[in-house]
């Protein structure tokens, strides 16, 4: 078989002493494991601990951001497809096909166990390239791409207080939209996106960065 390969990894940093890095790593298995599981590994100082499972189940994982809250605790976010019954001999359709229905999922590591995969959000179309903040308030704020049946791009946000994430609202759209970063500063929030002005994605000198607060 192929090698596993790791694949995109964030890092955050807690209050204290602890780096958490995660990432996805593909399972090596592809004749009857498409896609990859999402992974997890610290470092206190004394080198990287081994990798541990975030999400073991092996499915379309993908781009995972990580940050700690104000109470320490780890919060990882990503895009996620069921890959279940794919494997190399599946048709090309089915293999392509959940990647138009990703949605964007969360785990919480608490007391040192991560909770099981669950939805920061289910909507229509593929919702990707999440990016993560934390309030002083225990608060998390995610950001991301929904890019919908409609052929719209949205930026979309939600917010973790700690139980659950409130309902996706969407901040803007445009023909084209990508890579939003979120950051905290002083009790507030700034998300930078790149988008596409012109509603014509054959020219190429009509893209802007955009920003609100």
């Amino acid at each position: 078989g192929r090698p596993a390969m790791d694949k995109r990894a964030t890092a955050s940093k807690t209050i204290g002493d602890e780096v958490l890095m995660v990432w996805t790593k593909t399972s090596g298995n592809y004749a009857n494991a498409i896609g990859a599981t999402v992974v997890a590994s610290k470092n206190t100082g004394f080198g990287w601990a081994a990798p541990e499972p975030v999400d073991p189940e092996v499915n379309f994982n993908e781009a995972p951001a990580v940050v700690f809250d104000s109470n320490g605790d780890p919060v990882a976010v990503w895009a996620y497809a069921s890959s279940n019954g794919l494997n190399l001999d599946s048709p090309i359709s089915d293999l392509l096909e959940p990647e138009d229905e990703t949605d964007i999922v969360f785990s919480v590591r608490t007391d040192g166990v991560w909770s099981a995969r669950a939805p920061v959000s289910l909507l229509d179309g593929r919702d990707e390239q999440v990016s993560l903040a934390a309030g002083d308030g225990g608060e998390v704020v995610a950001v991301w791409v929904n890019r919908g049946d409609d052929g719209a791009c949205g930026i979309m946000q939600s917010a973790w207080d700690g139980s659950t994430w409130s309902d996706a609202v969407e901040l803007a759209t445009s023909t084209w939209c990508e890579q939003p970063v979120i950051t905290a500063m002083d009790g507030a929030y700034m998300i930078v996106w790149a988008e596409d002005t012109d509603e014509d994605l054959e020219t190429g000198a009509d893209w802007r960065l955009a920003y609100m607060t």
